[in-house]
């Protein structure tokens, strides 16, 4: 299920980006989305921004029960604390976050 959760995460957007980057809304060209390409950018910027600082506070979180393969570690303790207490698994929302705008 999460492959598949996987691919329509990656590859509807890019047909959608290959689609808006080469049509206007009218013919005269006005109202096309090269209007928005320096606002998107930018907030593709800050996604990418938010993906990595959330990356980041996981594994400070963690702190010595950080592995970068999933493991069970001596004295393990389930983290319910820190982003832990909002989000479920935040090391995996910032890898989504920082890696989905990207070309």
């Amino acid at each position: 299920m999460s492959y598949v959760l996987m691919w329509l995460s990656i590859v509807p957007p890019l047909g959608f980006a290959i689609i808006i980057r080469a049509h206007t809304f009218f013919v005269s060209g006005v109202g096309g989305f090269s209007d928005w390409t320096r606002p998107l950018g930018y907030a593709g910027c800050l996604v990418v921004a938010l993906g990595v600082t959330i990356r980041i506070v996981t594994v400070a979180t963690l702190r010595a029960q950080f592995t970068d393969r999933v493991s069970v570690v001596q004295n393990h303790e389930l983290m319910d604390s820190g982003i832990y207490k909002r989000i479920r698994h935040p090391a995996y929302l910032g890898n989504l976050l920082s890696s989905s705008v990207l070309d």
